[in-house]
């Protein structure tokens, strides 16, 4: 009789998640439900652009709807090229996408020869 049940504990203990996300503070500055928070990550393409704005400068911009945040989450972001450490500045951020600009001197032509790969963790809440 307890082989028989073994299985449906083990499902029932499997079928619960538990967040252990932390967040202490948010960009719009409200209080969410602590099982709502959820991290969300990836790798942004290697698509650098040039921008028509900072003219020295290229950006990488990410869509991050599918984490789908309720509010503008918290990003850390991070530039994985060989031999090098650019300077990255996290500019725009919403719950929708992020855009990262490179420092002054920085052509998208270069990041991209050099297969520059955007690294981005966000935490946010999805309710």
């Amino acid at each position: 009789m307890m082989k028989m049940n073994t299985p449906l504990i083990l499902l029932l203990l499997a079928g619960q998640v538990y967040s252990t996300v932390h967040i202490i503070s948010t960009p719009d500055g409200k209080e969410h439900p602590p099982p709502c928070a959820v991290t969300c990550a990836g790798i942004g393409g290697i698509k650098w652009q040039d921008s028509g704005y900072h003219l020295t400068r290229a950006y990488n911009s990410v869509d991050i709807s599918e984490c789908g945040f309720q509010s503008t989450p918290i990003v850390v972001t991070n530039v994985q090229a060989f031999n090098t450490f650019p300077n990255t500045y996290l500019r725009e951020v919403d719950r929708w996408g992020i855009t990262v600009y490179t420092e002054e001197g920085i052509k998208a032509a270069h990041a991209n020869d050099h297969n520059w790969r955007l690294r981005w963790v966000a935490y946010g809440f999805i309710c």
